[in-house]
């Protein structure tokens, strides 16, 4: 059932890379190879982003969201370990290029399917007796990526899909269940020097 739900999510992109083969390479592109380090509201990832066509690149991502709160005076955090995959397609790529807007770092909107993670495994607290229940969501999104100076991202995005959770425990007296999930992201990144 999962395999044939990615499969259905992932066609949309596949027939988008096959018809993006017909653009020119020597004017808008993706870039070949990006890494950078990146924080939001909600964490600290660091990402590699590869050039698959003209318009489309191949996100990865890993690092930590986090949570704090105050439970009876006591301070509470937990640092979530996540894996992100996501295919993305700039689809604004050649306008900003006809209109000589930057595109440097890929700074432009995408749509993407946020493929998430979160294993169960260097989940970190302070919490006595928590449990991670392991989850897997594949979330349709669109999102924006703009260049600050030469070394500074800035990106933000939406979307709503669904989420798998992969394993429960008996710790709880409602365990978590599959469902809808969110996604929603606000990040500041350093743009890291590649070797061309």
């Amino acid at each position: 059932m999962k395999t044939w739900i990615l499969v259905i999510c992932m066609s949309p992109l596949i027939s988008l890379a096959q018809l993006d083969s017909s653009v020119n390479p020597s004017k808008a592109s993706v870039e070949k190879l990006i890494h950078g380090i990146q924080i939001g509201l909600f964490g600290l990832w660091g990402h590699q982003e590869l050039k698959l066509t003209n318009n489309i690149s191949l996100r990865s991502e890993v690092g930590f969201y986090n949570t704090l709160s105050i439970v009876n005076s006591e301070f509470i955090y937990h640092l979530i370990p996540n894996v992100i995959l996501e295919p993305r397609w700039y689809y604004n790529l050649k306008r900003r290029h006809k209109k000589n807007k930057d595109i440097v770092a890929n700074s432009a909107n995408f749509l993407t399917i946020h493929s998430l993670l979160v294993p169960n495994f260097l989940y970190i607290t302070n919490q006595e007796n928590s449990v991670l229940n392991p989850t897997l969501s594949f979330i349709p999104s669109w999102g924006m990526r703009s260049r600050v100076g030469k070394t500074f991202s800035f990106e933000y995005g939406a979307g709503l899909g669904y989420m798998f959770v992969l394993q429960t425990t008996n710790m709880f007296l409602n365990p978590p269940t599959n469902g809808l999930a969110a996604n929603l992201h606000l990040k500041f990144g350093l743009i890291l020097p590649t070797k061309k």
